[in-house]
């Protein structure tokens, strides 16, 4: 389908196939440096089938120069597969100015506004990728992933943001993150919503609930150098142990360094509808953390590169 815009320009929609994206390549003389993580992230939606129709177009100038959608493109040729796109042709020149100018849109945002998933919180997001994850994620995963891994640890995440603690150096994706991972293995909910509120508030009903005193404080003490990447890891991990000390009435007055998982992911079960099937205690791992892949370089012909693919595609297919 094409129109004719009277500024001289034509729209049309297209399906673009990787040999159709090859060529289109060809016209992409003078363009911004390519961004391998992008790409690499959209090729990731395309091949998982979580890329969505896109309502920005690809651009050509008035002379056939690509003007826009250069990591689109790439990313259709790396997938190896058919993508339908808008494609504006005829653009002045001095138009190229204005592209990608405009306020970006983060992820919650979208949700919003398209109305696909109104009750995104950043917060939200945060506590679920430290409930898939257990470790510091770098930012860069695409929107579809994020929702993909919200839409899986919905419940824990939730009850995570909710009652988990409000004050600004307490609430944190560490802390939520360890709450929603016991969230899956403890029974006792109300005693896991009275561990979030000791912490929270500091007021504690005796030395049973000690675990939940030693947690604030340690985040209070450390305050971000908890976080940080360095360290994010050791303190959910210290995160954890609390929570798994106070739900069993066990005194813990000191967080010290601890080396395996009170609550692991692995002995985690979870399906579709994203509610908690069973925990097996001899449960082996039932996902891959990362799978490295060689993916053909259409922009160097005969060489490969070897990229590490996003991890959460690769543990959502591998989950039972």
């Amino acid at each position: 389908m094409h129109k004719q815009m009277k500024t001289g320009c034509t729209l049309a929609v297209e399906e673009i196939s990787p040999e159709k994206a090859e060529e289109y390549l060809a016209k992409n003389g003078n363009n911004r440096h390519l961004r391998d993580s992008v790409v690499e992230r959209y090729t990731s939606d395309m091949v998982s089938g979580g890329w969505t129709q896109c309502v920005a177009p690809i651009v050509f100038y008035e002379d056939g120069a690509l003007g826009d959608g250069q990591h689109r493109l790439q990313a259709v040729v790396e997938s190896g597969t058919t993508q339908t796109f808008i494609v504006m042709r005829g653009v002045p020149h001095p138009a190229g100015l204005n592209i990608d100018t405009g306020l970006t849109r983060n992820v919650v945002d979208n949700g919003r506004i398209s109305g696909a998933n109104k009750n995104l919180s950043n917060s939200l997001i945060a506590a679920a990728r430290a409930i898939n994850d257990g470790f510091r994620v770098a930012s860069g995963s695409s929107n579809a992933i994020k929702i993909a891994i919200v839409e899986k640890h919905y419940e824990a995440a939730t009850f995570a943001t909710k009652f988990g603690p409000k004050t600004k150096l307490l609430n944190k994706s560490v802390l939520s993150g360890a709450i929603g991972r016991a969230w899956y293995h403890e029974e006792d909910k109300e005693k896991l919503k009275r561990f979030c509120d000791v912490v929270d508030t500091g007021f504690s009903a005796g030395i049973h609930e000690t675990a939940a005193v030693s947690c604030r404080n340690f985040l209070l003490a450390h305050g971000q150098v908890s976080t940080l990447t360095v360290n994010w890891r050791n303190t959910f991990l210290r995160m954890q142990n609390a929570i798994w000390y106070f739900m069993r009435g066990e005194a813990l007055t000191v967080l010290k360094s601890v080396g395996d998982e009170a609550y692991g992911y692995d002995k985690m079960r979870v399906n579709n509808n994203n509610r908690r099937l069973h925990i097996d205690p001899k449960a082996k791992p039932q996902y891959k953390v990362i799978e490295r892949v060689m993916i053909p370089r259409a922009d160097k012909p005969g060489a490969d590169r070897l990229r590490n693919a996003e991890k959460e595609i690769f543990i959502e297919r591998a989950m039972p």
